[in-house]
């Protein structure tokens, strides 16, 4: 694994351009055994080089994400990039999800058939962007924390904000994953 870099903005969160989010580490094994979280990991090595742009938050796996979410978006960033882990994914260990469910549409894990969704439109924007970096779009999303954060990000946003969120997983290389994410950080930080 490549060694982690620790970085901070030297400006104030109001005058970046981009909020990017990971989530700490959680669960037995990833969470108390080895203190890791890969979407962490892959956004302190992406985010490095755009520190003076970026607005970089590390949210909680549980209800407290989303005000320290609403305290990020209060900024007004002009783009925002989500990030998490998907420990099961190994076909695509890169993926940018298109949409997000209705967290109030679902019980333990089990989605409504049917359920109100909200589409990223910027997702389809970055699909060549994505292919080049190995990354696909495709829905994925789940019924977890990453789908809650997504679906309040876009339904609080004002439709005019690009939106995206990206699930990496735990099999592939995190630099190639960094490389993929600061790709995408340069197209926002244009945008």
């Amino acid at each position: 694994l490549p060694r982690r870099i620790r970085w901070k903005a030297s400006t104030p969160a109001m005058s970046r351009q981009v909020l990017l989010t990971a989530f700490e580490p959680f669960g037995f094994v990833r969470g108390l055994v080895m203190n890791r979280n890969r979407s962490q990991e892959v956004c302190e090595l992406a985010g490095a080089g755009f520190a003076s742009a970026v607005d970089y938050r590390v949210l909680p796996v549980g209800p407290e994400a989303i005000p320290q979410l609403d305290l990020a978006m209060a900024a007004k960033p002009k783009a925002m990039l989500l990030t998490g882990e998907d420990a099961s994914e190994v076909a695509h260990a890169r993926r940018i999800e298109p949409m997000a469910f209705d967290p109030g549409q679902q019980v333990l894990g089990f989605r409504f058939p049917n359920a109100r969704q909200v589409v990223s439109r910027f997702a389809k924007t970055l699909e060549p962007l994505a292919a080049e970096c190995g990354f696909v779009v495709r829905q994925g999303i789940g019924t977890y924390w990453c789908n809650r954060v997504y679906y309040h990000t876009l339904a609080s946003a004002d439709g005019e904000t690009p939106v995206v969120f990206v699930h990496l997983g735990l099999w592939a290389d995190p630099a190639i994953q960094a490389n993929g994410i600061a790709r995408m950080l340069s197209v926002m930080i244009g945008f």
